[in-house]
């Protein structure tokens, strides 16, 4: 801003020097004598200024008044003695203005700054007026009114829970267990006497190692097989022919299966269960079908036919097992036919070493 008016006043200066010194010349009376030097042959010009008329005209500027012609020159007078009149001086011409240089050309003002942007005001936060104190209230205690208290209502009792739930289901003891009767002790039959041999009769010593070197060496059951054989031999017994060795360890399990089918009849009377009974009958006939099989095999030994002869003993031995079949639960003749089974299996193992012709 300083420097805008730097400028401003510059200018104005340098206008009024253009102006005012134009005027200076014009103003000034054409025929107004001054004094002449004697020594420079003309009148100086006075070192002031004769202020112009007041009616005479303004003079225009210098932009607009066209320059006065040259004057002429004034030829110089003789000089004359001083009581001569002095005759009429030309006033010089007026000094024609200097050049002056042309007014600068004002430069452009500078860009005014955009203007700023004004920032937002600052919050202002006035606190809330505080709350004005409500007096505290004055409290005037009712006049006591006394009300008896009405009877209290009589709430009914809660709805009894519904019980989603089935109702348990009784549970129903089983009937205590029947006693079951013990089952019946069926000892097997003491052997019968064969060729007139007592029973329990020892063999001399010499055929008793032959017997028992046979059925270890030949059977799967060794000591069933001397027990059960000893009762049916006596000291002369040919124990080196397999056949009659084959012969009478058969004769041992048909006398046991008949002497078992005695004591089962004598025993069926005493069952305490039809059940059992049932058992026993069906065991008999099991044994009968044992007894025919062992028959037909012995019926084709002395052909030689030795695929019909295992084919049966095979067969008798399946029969024992379905005696155990017939009872539910506890067999009181399974020690009986697993015996006659195993004396079965020993008379097999005997008429493998028979050579049947």
């Amino acid at each position: 801003m300083e420097h805008r008016m730097n400028q401003m006043l510059l200018l104005i200066l340098s206008l009024s020097f253009v102006l005012l010194n134009p005027t200076e010349a014009v103003c000034r009376p054409r025929n107004s004598a001054g004094k002449v030097d004697p020594g420079l042959g003309h009148t100086p010009e006075k070192s002031s200024l004769t202020p112009p008329p007041t009616n005479q005209a303004v003079t225009p500027s210098p932009s607009h008044v066209t320059p006065p012609s040259a004057p002429k020159a004034a030829t110089p007078s003789p000089s004359a003695p001083k009581s001569s009149p002095s005759p009429k001086v030309t006033p010089p011409p007026p000094p024609t203005p200097k050049s002056l240089p042309p007014p600068k050309a004002a430069s452009p003002p500078p860009p005014s700054p955009p203007p700023p942007t004004p920032s937002p005001p600052p919050p202002t936060y006035s606190p809330p007026p505080p709350p004005k104190a409500t007096p505290p209230p004055t409290y005037s205690p009712p006049p006591p009114t006394y009300s008896p208290p009405p009877p209290p209502k009589a709430t009914p009792p809660p709805p009894a829970p519904v019980s989603t739930q089935p109702p348990p289901t009784p549970i129903s003891t089983p009937p205590p267990p029947k006693a079951t009767p013990p089952p019946v002790a069926i000892t097997a039959p003491p052997p019968r006497s064969n060729n007139g041999l007592g029973v329990g009769m020892m063999l001399p010593g010499a055929a008793a190692l032959k017997l028992k070197m046979l059925c270890t060496q030949l059977t799967s059951y060794p000591d069933l097989c001397v027990s059960a054989m000893t009762p049916f031999l006596d000291g002369n017994a040919a124990l080196d022919d397999m056949k009659f060795v084959f012969e009478t360890a058969v004769k041992v399990v048909v006398n046991e299966t008949n002497g078992l089918k005695d004591l089962i009849t004598s025993y069926e009377g005493k069952a305490t269960s039809p059940m059992m009974v049932d058992s026993f009958k069906a065991c008999k006939n099991d044994y009968d079908d044992a007894l025919e099989d062992i028959q037909t095999a012995m019926d084709a030994a002395p052909s030689g036919d030795y695929g019909t002869l295992t084919t049966f003993l095979s067969s008798a031995i399946d029969s024992y097992g379905d005696c155990d079949d017939e009872f539910r639960g506890l067999n009181p003749l399974a020690i009986q036919n697993a015996r006659l089974r195993h004396l079965l299996d020993n008379c097999l193992a005997f008429a493998e070493r028979v050579h049947w012709a």
